[in-house]
């Protein structure tokens, strides 16, 4: 913007240009962007549904295996006695 204060016209209409653009760019990032986004990611919803129950699905596989395999561990911990 300081470029519009300048005696040199090229450089003056530069910078009208530059600040024409920044506020324009300001403007649609502030206010067609946010809808545009909402409006793309319509379906974000019935993902994010889908996958929680999907996670709650692989978080009781985990907890079964994690409970496999600490009674694996005990019984390897007490063979591993029996020969101490």
């Amino acid at each position: 913007m300081i470029m519009q204060f300048s005696h040199f016209h090229p450089s003056n209409n530069m910078g009208m240009l530059l600040a024409i653009t920044i506020l324009v760019a300001l403007l649609v990032d502030f206010l067609f962007l946010p809808p545009l986004l909402l409006l793309l990611d319509k379906n974000k919803i019935l993902t994010t549904k889908h996958l929680s129950d999907k996670q709650q699905g692989d978080s009781q596989q985990s907890i079964k295996g994690l409970q496999e395999e600490d009674a694996l561990l005990q019984k390897t911990d007490k063979v591993a006695t029996e020969i101490i």
